[in-house]
Parts: C-alpha cells; sequence; structure tokens
C-alpha cells in the first residue's frame, strides 16, 4: 500500500510551516506547525496548531535511514477523528515547499513485530502531490480572512 498525500505546506522566515490538511473528513486551512521551546530532547520539534489557535499535533525531527534526508514525522487529532492520525513531512524539490503524506500501517503479523517502519513516499511522487480536483478548489495558504475575500 502506498503512501497518499494530505496536505501542503511552505516555510515562513521564522521556520515555522503553514498551510493546508484535507481528509475525507477533515478540511484545515491557515495549519501551522510552530517551532516548540524545548526543555527537553524528547519533546517534539514543532506543535501543529489551527488557524485559530487549537492544539491540533506534535511533530519530531527524523532522518531517512536510507539517505540520511531530514522529515518531519507526527501525529493530529481532532474530536471529530476516531483514532490520531500518523504522518510525515518533507520538503519537496522546490525549497521551502511542503507535503505531508499519510499510509495506513501495515498490519501487525507475529513474524514481523520487530519491523515497524513505516511506508511513506517521496514527496516529489507526482506533480504537486494532489489529485486536480483538490488542488483546484484549496488554496493551501489562505486563511478565513483572505478566503472569504477580507484581507
Amino acid at each position: 500500500m502506498g503512501s497518499f498525500n494530505i496536505g501542503r505546506f511552505r516555510v515562513l522566515d521564522n521556520g515555522d510551516l503553514i498551510g493546508s490538511m484535507a481528509t475525507g473528513t477533515v478540511l484545515m486551512k491557515g495549519v501551522r506547525f510552530l517551532k516548540n521551546r524545548k526543555t527537553k530532547p524528547s519533546q517534539p520539534e514543532f506543535r501543529l496548531v489551527s488557524q485559530g489557535g487549537a492544539e491540533l499535533g506534535a511533530a519530531w525531527e527524523r532522518a531517512s535511514e536510507k539517505d540520511g534526508v531530514i522529515y518531519l514525522s507526527g501525529y493530529f487529532d481532532a474530536p471529530e477523528l476516531p483514532n490520531p492520525v500518523n504522518f510525515a513531512v518533507f520538503e519537496k524539490a522546490t525549497k521551502g515547499d511542503f507535503v505531508m503524506t499519510w499510509s495506513r500501517p501495515k498490519p501487525k503479523q507475529d513474524d514481523d513485530l520487530d519491523d515497524m517502519s513505516s511506508d511513506f513516499g517521496s514527496a516529489d511522487q507526482d506533480d504537486d502531490g494532489f489529485p486536480g480536483q483538490i488542488d483546484d478548489q484549496i488554496d493551501p495558504f489562505a486563511t478565513e480572512e483572505t478566503s472569504n475575500g477580507h484581507s
């Protein structure tokens, strides 16, 4: 089973990320990855927050075992979701543009308990990572003010 692109983000001057996420039940614009002020090494590098400031999740920096590429690994949760959603965020070939991917965890098998690796794909799997109808309808960087015609 492959991975699915569920979000697009861009980096801001302060190192935070802003963009949108879309699943079958969730569509959020103006979502931010805010740099976390860590007091312990185990704490996440980023907090995931909604446009209104609601805490949605967290993300940790990881390095790919294959080629050392740095990416974010985390989760988001919301009351309307049955379970938290695990994700990875990869920088695309276009510097400063990022894509959020999700893949269903592989089923656990008795002889495969030690191999719990994710099946996340590359950020550059296709042209922009989104099916045309989603990409055409969503401005991933819009906020409520800009999407309602207010500035």
